[in-house]
């Protein structure tokens, strides 16, 4: 959800500033107010969704104080204990890319110009192909959610 989040806001001040330099700054940097707004809402709305959540899950279970506060105990542990494995899966990931990208630019440099045109074609072509298989997917979501 907060990469979600973040690159929507990526996107929308990537567009701003290319409205800025065609002189529709002033309606786009509205919409960016409006997007925050947005996010903000979102955000605001998840944490009531958890609180509720979490209210429904002690009420089903009848928890007692003394239960609530040893499970909030429990949680907080684990959760500092999660952010330091999601911070090395960070890490491994930026390794990762940089190996694929090395591994990507390695292979590059064999290719004949011929070969390089013709791997920028099914590069083309895939993205392409993943665009409308992501089009169908979401279309598809949607119809389920609908249902």
């Amino acid at each position: 959800m907060k990469k979600q989040i973040l690159l929507m806001l990526m996107g929308t001040v990537m567009i701003s500033g290319a409205a800025l330099a065609t002189g529709e700054g002033v309606q786009n940097q509205v919409s960016l107010t409006e997007i925050a707004q947005k996010v903000q809402d979102i955000q605001a709305h998840k944490k009531e969704m958890r609180k509720e959540m979490k209210e429904n899950f002690v009420k089903k279970l009848g928890l007692t104080e003394e239960q609530q506060e040893k499970a909030s105990a429990i949680h907080q542990k684990s959760k500092a204990e999660m952010e330091d494995i999601k911070k090395q899966m960070k890490d491994l990931r930026q390794k990762a890319d940089t190996i694929r990208e090395n591994n990507k630019k390695e292979f590059e440099s064999i290719l004949t110009e011929d070969q390089k045109k013709t791997l920028e074609q099914i590069k083309t072509e895939r993205k392409s192909k993943m665009k409308h298989h992501k089009k169908r997917m979401h279309k598809g979501m949607k119809n389920k959610v609908e249902d």
